[in-house]
């Protein structure tokens, strides 16, 4: 097994220092990584998510309405005629607030 060592050299205590600074910050990223994230198990035999607060704020980020304005605008407009009597008034006035789920149902 000479030949093993024979490449092999003691680190200085200043290497030695530095490794161990090193494995102390990679460990303590890993711990705080985890505090903030969550383990999601589906419950088939494929190994679980990891779903931590940056996925969640970089998903939100680029999330837009499924809706455009101008077809907020017609579905506000037909709602409002699906309730309306003959001499073209409403019945009931409604209004609705961007975000409020509705339902012609």
């Amino acid at each position: 097994m000479s030949s093993l060592q024979s490449g092999y050299e003691d680190l200085s205590l200043e290497q030695l220092d530095c490794l161990q600074q090193d494995i102390n910050n990679i460990k303590n990223n890993y711990r705080r990584a985890n505090e903030e994230c969550v383990r999601v198990h589906s419950g088939s035999n494929q190994p679980g998510l990891l779903l931590c607060w940056a996925h969640l704020n970089s998903a939100l980020a680029v999330t837009r309405p499924s809706l455009s304005k101008s077809d907020w605008n017609r579905y506000t407009k037909l709602y409002e005629n699906f309730g309306s009597s003959g001499d073209g008034k409403s019945q009931h006035s409604v209004t609705f607030k961007p975000g409020q789920r509705v339902t012609l149902a």
